[in-house]
């Protein structure tokens, strides 16, 4: 029988902490076995859409798409498959090494070309994450010389000792560094968005122009950074980008919750991204997933490393006493994010993206569906089923009901009708409205300074409690 309640605990878990893959990995078995499957399939695709080569992450989307019965599962298990066989190859190839080292001295052998350490596999640099580069080793592989030796016993002579590979170094890939044309006028929808970055953002940055400072404001004297939070998906990071857009400065993504999956020292790699932000200022540095800052993944849910959280501190000091860099925040769960961070000066200015409206949506909507062929149904239609919907929830549906028309059409040309939308409905549910429960819980306690006194006005408005 399945445990509702322990289900029930883990969904609150990972809504409070969406980036704990671990957690949300067990909470996909309790999924499976409760008979919930597409939920299950949900948590696995959000979790590839950050770690693309997580196998088990695969294993799991396979098998909970095969017992959802979902089109899906097959090439679920054959990413799964090819995940497993590439770590497979490193590992052998690695093993085959050493062993190779090993009877080096029994069996000298001459490589022609092998470098004595197998290279490490290519990472694809992921949305957000600065990307990192591996200094390669100037130490030539040793070789073992074949000759006869000029030892009367026939022995080999001794073999090179290989030097060890330098670490790898963290650095800021200089294309990492955006420079958004896109603006406010660009954006359909979303009005109260809109109109709250217009007026707690964009007019106090344009003040000193209008009071003739004539460089846009961006010498001007700033206070603080701003913290956007709302549920997952709905564009926290594509609205910073905005801002950039608007004030003409470069952006700069970073995701603070892989931090622990950097090379070096998180601390020391944090004023690296703050001195990259410094020297393309003007700037905007959006550090999304603060509110995971300091937490390990592996470690218990109230471990934070304080030294991450202080170095973070220190420079958002720095950046706030110079002109060029404006800080935002990502959060999904903004009651995570450490006060400190939340201090005067520091993140002390809030920005609720709320989830995309009806316009929206239709933009939305209409932009991943441009190029599929409709049977009976139109956008319009979709529309008004995905209240609560966010952006990524929409692209998902997308993809859902493209995949299910492409399996009905029998090597036709698929056409997307409302039976397929209807079923991809009742797989992808949005993931808005479990965000707001939290809001509700959380704004009982600690809604100091009315940080949710919007988003409570949302949940009245659509009656979402």
């Amino acid at each position: 029988m399945p445990n509702h309640e322990l289900i029930a605990g883990l969904e609150e878990a990972v809504a409070a902490a969406p980036g704990n893959v671990a957690l949300r990995l067990h909470l996909v078995e309790h999924l499976i076995s409760g008979g919930r499957p597409a939920e299950a399939l949900a948590h696995c695709e959000a979790i590839l859409r950050a770690q693309p080569d997580n196998t088990r992450a695969a294993e799991m989307a396979a098998r909970s798409a095969e017992v959802a019965g979902d089109v899906r599962a097959t090439p679920f298990a054959r990413l799964a498959h090819a995940l497993r066989s590439a770590f497979a190859s490193v590992d052998a190839s690695s093993a085959a090494q050493s062993a190779a080292e090993r009877h080096a001295v029994e069996r000298p052998v001459t490589p022609t070309h092998a470098p004595a350490h197998a290279p490490e596999p290519a990472m694809e640099p992921t949305s957000g994450l600065p990307a990192i580069s591996d200094t390669p080793s100037a130490t030539p592989p040793a070789y073992v010389d074949d000759a006869p030796s000029s030892d009367s016993h026939g022995e080999p002579d001794e073999v090179e000792e290989t030097a060890p590979e330098p670490p790898r170094e963290f650095a800021i890939d200089p294309q990492s560094i955006q420079h958004p044309t896109i603006s406010l006028r660009n954006i359909i929808g979303v009005t109260d968005v809109k109109q709250r970055i217009q007026s707690v953002v964009l007019d106090p940055m344009r003040t000193p122009a209008r009071n003739g400072n004539g460089n846009g404001g961006h010498s001007a004297p700033r206070q603080g950074g701003y913290l956007m939070f709302g549920p997952p998906g709905c564009g926290k990071g594509f609205f910073a980008r905005v801002v950039a857009g608007e004030i003409g400065a470069a952006y700069l993504p970073i995701k603070l919750g892989t931090a622990f999956d950097w090379p070096g020292d998180p601390r020391q790699n944090i004023q690296r991204i703050f001195e990259a932000a410094r020297e393309a200022a003007p700037c905007v540095l959006f550090l999304d997933d603060v509110d995971q800052a300091g937490r390990h993944p592996d470690a218990p849910e109230d471990s934070v490393d304080r030294g991450i959280v202080n170095r973070l501190v220190t420079e958002l000091d720095t950046a706030n006493a110079n002109s060029g860099v404006y800080v935002f925040a990502g959060a999904v769960a903004p009651w995570d994010v450490d006060m400190a961070l939340r201090s005067d000066g520091r993140l002390d200015r809030t920005l609720l993206v709320l989830p995309p409206d009806e316009a929206a949506r239709e933009a939305i909507l209409r932009f991943h569906l441009k190029n599929t062929r409709f049977a009976g149904v139109d956008v319009g239609w979709i529309v008004q089923r995905t209240q609560h919907f966010s952006g990524d929830d929409l692209l998902l549906l997308c993809e859902t009901a493209a995949a299910l028309a492409e399996a009905d059409s029998l090597g036709g040309q698929p056409a997307i009708g409302p039976g397929h939308v209807t079923r991809a409905l009742r797989e992808v549910r949005p993931t808005a409205p479990a965000w707001f429960s939290s809001v509700m819980d959380r704004s009982i306690s600690s809604n100091h300074g009315g940080i949710y006194d919007e988003a409570l006005a949302y949940i009245d408005e659509h009656q979402l409690v």
